[in-house]
């Protein structure tokens, strides 16, 4: 395929759930450079699912990326949110197009799927999580990350926050327009111990999703 042609389109699906397994598959055949990857409209035309910005624009952010809908019709919130994404993709293109990519959790065999991109320094990398179901009170297990240097320091920062937190006293899932990071700040740690020990993933509903950036951080790294 990739003989005749730069750039494939791996299914009609738009649906970002649906598009995680399909990425996911065929990932094992194509680079993620080559795949056509849009951010549609949602309730989708095609399974009539409701999936955030967010989550659509993260995994439109595995493969070549772009908005497959009418701007004209958005409020000014959902531009200035799609402008965000759009910056953060030109940021993190080169690694994704180009680092080693990890598939760290099988969307065909649970019910999360997760995936990192790694630079070939392992200096860098970019980490996304999409949950597919969630079963209310359910932990997801810790992500151990792949492909990193067990001896260096990287600082862990969450690039997209969500908008939603549960209340611990109804249970209930509720707006908080501050943003809702999954740590209090960016998390400073080797990489021996997120390859081993992991990172704790915390999803408040079907279709959450997070991102995170993985940077070295050389002074805090003793050289032998």
């Amino acid at each position: 395929m990739l003989y005749f042609t730069p750039q494939i389109w791996a299914s009609d699906n738009t649906d970002a759930l649906s598009r995680v397994c399909i990425q996911y598959g065929t990932s094992y055949c194509y680079p993620v450079r080559t795949m056509g990857s849009h951010v549609s409209t949602v309730p989708n035309h095609q399974t009539m699912r409701s999936t955030s910005m967010k989550t659509r624009s993260i995994v439109a952010m595995n493969g070549t990326f772009g908005y497959e809908l009418d701007p004209r019709v958005l409020t000014e919130t959902e531009l200035s949110e799609i402008r965000g994404y759009i910056a953060l993709q030109k940021r993190f293109a080169n690694l994704v197009w180009n680092g080693d990519l990890y598939r760290l959790w099988n969307p065909f065999e649970m019910d999360s799927a997760a995936w990192m991109y790694v630079s070939t320094d392992k200096e860098e990398s970019v980490l996304m999580a999409v949950n597919l179901r969630r079963e209310v009170g359910r932990l997801e297990p810790r992500l151990l990350l792949c492909g990193l240097d067990p001896k260096k320091i990287y600082a862990v920062e969450e690039m997209c926050p969500g908008t939603l937190v549960r209340n611990v006293g109804t249970g209930a899932i509720e707006l908080d327009p501050n943003g809702v990071f999954q740590y209090g700040s960016p998390l400073i740690l080797s990489g021996q111990t997120l390859m081993t020990a992991g990172l704790p993933v915390k999803f408040l509903f079907d279709a959450d999703s997070v991102l995170f950036h993985l940077q070295e951080r050389p002074s805090l790294m003793p050289r032998d």
